[in-house]
């Protein structure tokens, strides 16, 4: 299996349109078994590594769609998230495992998680309050420090010199971020991340990421740095501990007045008995001017 590290160089002097757009049964050394997400720009498929019966590793492939992969500039996002989660590796970051070119289109092989997303916790939280709010609490807490664990890993990537590679995953949200039923933070999809080096570049005025979780400074046209990680990461614990929506509206227009415009109360205001705390340290994480 080429490793992750090794694609970098051949794939940006090499790019070219796939020759067709099917999808097999088989895609390079994995065999697909069952489509289980689709997005914008690729589906997920739970496949496994190896052809013989006792080779079972379950993986999860990310196909780049057919009708986007002869478009460059998709290609190029999309190899893009391959380079910059290859290069991390941290337990809270899902781990890539491969990447590479395929007669049916490009693909990402990457870990497995098995949990569920920020966003499913959030639901069940939101219809039934905890009882015993200081322990709840705590349990978030631990959550909140697993992604700004995986968060930082991401954040202080360096390149083989020694430089700073600037990562900055810029869709920080409760889709992005599961929860292993053994109790591990993961992040996952770095589609949008800025960092030194890429192929693609945003067009000036082009907001990425889900906008109830975008910066306000974003909205200004600032440049991407880390602390509009902080801030996604913020509105998260803000959600989880209240069991409501902090910014999101009926439309996006509303939702991006609310992101510069709307009050943050205390998430101890909001759920009485939460530790007051923690009320600190999200409405740090949630103050509109970044420094």
């Amino acid at each position: 299996m080429t490793t992750p590290s090794s694609h970098s160089t051949d794939q940006r002097r090499s790019w070219r349109p796939p020759a067709k757009a099917t999808l097999r049964s088989r895609l390079g050394p994995y065999r697909l078994c069952l489509k289980i997400g689709e997005g914008g720009m690729a589906s997920v498929y739970l496949a496994r590594t190896g052809a013989g019966e006792g080779s079972h590793r379950p993986l999860a492939i990310k196909v780049i769609h057919p009708h986007l992969a002869s478009d460059r500039a998709f290609v190029d996002m999309f190899l893009d998230e391959a380079e910059i989660a290859s290069r991390i590796h941290h337990v809270n970051v899902c781990s890539i495992v491969d990447y590479a070119a395929d007669g049916d289109g490009y693909y990402i092989a990457m870990e497995y998680v098995v949990g569920e997303s920020l966003m499913a916790l959030w639901r069940k939280l939101s219809r039934s309050p905890p009882e015993d709010r200081d322990l709840f609490a705590r349990r978030i807490a631990r959550v909140l420090s697993g992604l700004c664990e995986g968060l930082h890993a991401a954040h202080e990537l360096c390149d083989a010199d020694g430089d700073p590679l600037h990562v900055v995953h810029r869709d920080v949200s409760p889709e992005n971020v599961f929860l292993t039923y053994d109790g591990t933070v993961k992040i996952l999809d770095f589609g949008v991340a800025s960092a030194l080096h890429k192929r693609h570049r945003t067009r000036t005025g082009i907001v990425k990421g889900k906008f109830a979780y975008v910066a306000p400074e974003t909205l200004r046209g600032a440049k991407p740095d880390r602390r509009i990680d902080i801030w996604g990461v913020g509105v998260i614990a803000w959600e989880l501990l209240t069991g409501r929506r902090l910014f999101r509206q009926e439309t996006d227009v509303d939702t991006l007045h609310a992101v510069t415009e709307a009050e943050i109360l205390p998430p101890s205001q909001v759920l009485e008995g939460l530790p007051p705390e923690l009320d600190a340290i999200v409405l740090r994480a949630l103050r509109r001017e970044p420094s």
